[in-house]
């Protein structure tokens, strides 16, 4: 519990009604969360803004609100106006967690491209020279042994908080994070500040109506990491960099190939090797010595040099470096797949004209026997971005395959004919293949000797997103690993059949193959009876639910118990919290239940795996499955709302809570959720005592 009192103390703010002396239970800024006696901020959303679910939050017992708008509320609920309910949940966030930044040397890098590999790149460096580092970003939050997968580059500020607080808690020495222009215009980093701020590049990106107006907004978001920084570290190539300093505050030093920065890059080197790719240079100014780094091109260089700039500030000895940038990878960005000898294969991020272009100008220099492109582009996403993709790999790769990438609610065979009407404005030999699976099986089988091969697009991703809101597990990836995914449709192959039926009545232990069945029946209801695809999933989907009845699994303990003290010590000697957690339960239970496991010794399954490769623990599988024709109890299966459901039921539940009532006309095509909305409506007015007339 906090003292709202304590909370506020270092915000600017006007008490509207009520008391300050009250006891706080929660920080809320998600109206479903609330609880009794939480604060809850009216954060103004690109969707729903909080001030609307006033009513609601006091309902659920809202100690106190902070709002930006006025709102009438009983007189027991103390109101905290506020300039901006967004910077203050910032400030709140960081109160609530005890100002756990402080307690960190929090690295923020910003700018267009490198902010990933640099992150990843400093945070190798740093834990080589002894130092316990924490990282947010595009792909995954670290924080010593639990990894979460990220939504955000920036997370809202409530999470950066939390993180931090975690960080500090398990003796985190410092945490390196990305910072997106968006992080910074919606205060997502206000309320603390950085040991360093580092500025890469910046090009026109992020410009739109759900983002920049225009690329000075952007240009000013970007630069206001130097007025939250001690010291600035920025790239003095970038012809903008001048201008991300106009109201600085902090140290500056520059880094780059100019010969007036203070880390200079000189001398460099193209490297081939047997399927690889890499660079050499000389660091010259500040400090002096040469670097070698198994990843190609000029962008490289100044990634690099950004993590060297940054870690002299932690003393890291030159030899650490060194053999620190040789070993640093980051997953999906500019990540080299050993396939063979003959040609080299990589991933990348580049998801735009401007990426793709410079990492294909890039891969150009050494003068591969064939430079060869698999991308896609993404559906209900600007046009434009089709044509210039296109027509820059037409120019620029000597073979295009096109595919698909995140269709979304897009047929994938017109994004790919509109990524033709760029690459026909070239010479550009092209392919396409909608599978991004096979497309991938044929760039990797047509490898010729001295090709570079790049599959763009997806970098880290592993998935497709594919008419969001039917959110299933499929086989996908190598090995059919079951990971999540969305579907929309089935190729041929997949169609129903009488065998297909019978695996499903009698499945047996291994059956890996189960989701791709209940894909295939629900394939054979929209072919047949004219369902939906959205509508057969819906209904099939819980058939997996009653054939696979029980599954235990049991984590148990795979050396003796010496050997497992030994490792004990070692754990809680590193700071792995998780770890220790979970061996020192298992030298009193060498067999513990998974669920105990995960939720109750709060150890995530990243962690599990780890201890598996290690030999230390072991996962074993033990597997009931029954038919879906056996005498079953039956489940009940709760309703899961996606974002605009949940705003239609929250607007009709906030007007009926407050006795207003009105008619509500649910529109939409077939499957699009009505009546999960209605069902929801229904299940609140009794829930209170009212009737429902359906």
């Amino acid at each position: 519990m906090k003292q709202l009192k304590q909370l506020l103390e270092r915000m600017d703010y006007e008490c509207i009604q009520g008391e300050l002396n009250k006891e706080i239970s929660e920080l809320v800024y998600d109206s479903r969360k609330l609880t009794q006696n939480s604060l809850f901020v009216c954060v103004k959303g690109a969707v729903a803004d909080g001030h609307r679910f006033v009513a609601d939050a006091v309902e659920k017992g809202a100690a106190a609100l902070v709002v930006s708008d006025e709102v009438h509320v009983p007189e027991t609920v103390t109101v905290i106006k506020v300039k901006d309910t967004r910077y203050a949940l910032a400030l709140l966030s960081a109160a609530y967690f005890d100002y756990p930044a402080e307690q960190l040397k929090v690295i923020g890098i910003t700018g267009t491209k490198g902010k990933t590999t640099t992150t990843y790149m400093v945070k190798s460096i740093l834990e080589g020279a002894g130092y316990k580092v924490g990282l947010i970003g595009t792909i995954e939050t670290i924080i010593g042994d639990e990894i979460i997968p990220s939504a955000n580059t920036t997370p809202e500020s409530y999470l950066v908080q939390k993180y931090f607080r975690k960080m500090a808690d398990i003796s985190c020495d410092c945490c390196v994070m990305e910072v997106s222009s968006q992080g910074l215009m919606m205060h997502r980093t206000a309320g603390f500040l950085f040991e360093i701020g580092i500025f890469t590049n910046i090009e026109p990106d992020h410009i739109g109506p759900n983002e920049h107006a225009s690329f000075e907004e952007y240009l000013e978001c970007k630069g206001r990491l130097f007025s939250q920084c001690k010291i600035g570290i920025l790239n003095a190539d970038d012809v903008h960099y001048k201008d991300i300093l106009k109201y600085h505050t902090c140290e500056v030093e520059t880094f780059g190939f100019s010969g007036a920065a203070d880390l200079c890059a000189s001398d460099m080197k193209l490297l081939h090797g047997a399927g690889s790719l890499g660079v050499s240079y000389h660091v010259s100014g500040k400090l002096d010595f040469d670097v070698k780094i198994d990843v190609p091109g000029r962008f490289s260089v100044y990634n690099s040099l950004t993590a060297i700039a940054i870690c002299r500030h932690f003393h890291v000895g030159i030899g650490i470096m060194k053999q620190a940038l040789l070993q640093a990878k980051t997953k999906g960005r500019i990540e080299l797949v050993k396939v063979s000898d003959e040609f080299t294969l990589m991933i990348d991020y580049a998801h735009n004209a401007m990426s793709l272009k410079s990492l294909l100008s890039t891969l150009r220099e050494y003068e591969p026997k064939r430079l060869v492109c698999l991308f896609g582009c993404g559906g209900n996403r600007a046009k434009s971005r089709r044509f210039e993709m296109g027509e820059v790999s037409g120019q620029m790769a000597d073979l295009t395959i096109i595919t698909s990438d995140n269709p979304r609610y897009e047929d994938p065979q017109a994004i790919i004919d509109d990524i033709k009407t760029g690459i026909q404005k070239t010479n550009g030999a092209y392919i396409e293949i909608i599978d991004r699976k096979e497309a991938i099986r044929y760039a990797v089988t047509h490898g010729r000797p001295k090709d570079v091969i790049v599959l763009a697009g997806k970098g880290h991703e592993d998935y497709q997103e594919i008419y969001p809101g039917v959110l299933v597990f499929v086989p996908f990836g190598i090995g059919n690993r079951i990971l999540r995914g969305f579907v929309i449709e089935v190729t041929d192959y997949a169609e129903f059949d009488e065998q297909k039926l019978k695996e499903i009545d009698s499945i047996v232990e291994g059956g890996v193959v189960i989701e791709s069945q209940l894909i295939a029946l629900a394939h054979w209801m929209h072919r047949n009876y004219g369902a939906t695809m959205n509508q057969a999933l819906k209904t099939v989907i819980p058939v997996k639910q009653k054939i696979k009845a029980k599954e235990q699994r049991i984590v148990c303990l795979c050396m003796d118990e010496n050997e497992a003290a030994g490792q004990l010590a070692l754990y809680k000697k590193k700071h792995y919290v998780a770890r220790a957690r979970l061996l020192e339960e298992l030298l009193i239970h060498p067999q513990l239940s998974y669920d105990i496991v995960t939720q109750k010794l709060n150890v995530t399954a990243n962690v599990i795996r780890a201890l598996e490769e290690q030999k230390i623990v072991k996962v074993i599988r033990q597997v009931d499955y029954r038919t879906p024709t056996g005498h079953l109890q039956k489940k009940s299966y709760s309703i899961e709302l996606n974002e605009l459901q949940r705003q239609a039921v929250d607007t009709a539940l906030s007007n009926m809570h407050q006795g207003i009532h009105k008619t509500y006309l649910l529109h939409g095509v077939t499957g699009s959720g009505k009546t999960e909305v209605y069902m929801e409506l229904i299940a609140d007015v009794i829930k209170n005592g009212r009737q429902a007339i359906v």
